[in-house]
């Protein structure tokens, strides 16, 4: 267990580290202020996308004052879900996915304790530690950062998909190489967690993964 919690304390902290740099690094002045240049009207012009129907009158403009707000409350609710994602949703993943093993290493015929799958979790875990550690170093190296270049610091998709098409984006997000990296170590996880062999365990995760892709890239989608 000594090994499962400074593992998990190794991911906690590298997500801690990707909120720092955010909260010190994230500018939506540019985003808010883009958005608000478009008008009351919106894009389409009255009665358009985003614009009041026609023969209704259009908005006041937004001041000054009114984009500082927004862009404070947009900064605020971006800071808090980095912590929040960081303090909270990373150690629940590693239980989540624990248990996942546990309940996957009983499906193959082993004999997992908790313990046992909770540290092949948190070590599986350690490369999206890495990856976190490497995009929060890339935030750092910023003046400045806007929203949606958060995602696109530290490409590690093994293909890289056609815009349009939204199957194959959520496919190579699943495909990221730090997260295959995860799925072989858990591979070997599962092997020592349950007492089973190699080869059952690859066979069982690799299964699982690839369920866990076609979940995401079919139940999810728009």
């Amino acid at each position: 267990m000594a090994r499962a919690r400074l593992s998990i304390a190794l991911a906690i902290g590298a997500a801690l580290s990707v909120a720092a740099a955010v909260s010190a690094r994230i500018d939506l002045g540019p985003t808010v202020r883009a958005e608000m240049a478009k008008g009351p009207q919106g894009p389409g012009g009255p009665g358009g996308p985003g614009g009041p129907a026609a023969g209704q009158p259009p908005g006041e403009d937004k001041t000054d004052r009114d984009i500082a707000e927004e862009i404070d409350k947009r900064t605020a609710i971006v800071e808090v879900t980095a912590w929040l994602t960081a303090g909270l949703a990373v150690p629940a993943i590693i239980v989540g996915f624990a248990i996942a093993l546990l309940l996957l290493g009983h499906f193959v015929g082993g004999k997992p304790t908790f313990a046992r799958a909770l540290a092949a979790s948190s070590i599986a875990a350690l490369p999206l530690a890495v990856k976190s550690i490497i995009k929060a170093a890339a935030i750092w190296r910023q003046p400045r950062i806007g929203p949606d270049d958060l995602h696109q610091l530290v490409a590690s998709n093994l293909f890289t998909p056609p815009p349009d098409n939204p199957l194959l984006l959520r496919v190579a997000a699943a495909a990221d190489g730090f997260a295959l990296w995860s799925v072989v170590l858990a591979g070997f996880g599962l092997a020592t967690a349950a007492g089973i062999s190699r080869r059952r365990s690859f066979i069982a995760v690799t299964i699982a993964y690839v369920l866990y892709i076609l979940l995401m890239t079919s139940f999810f989608a728009p």
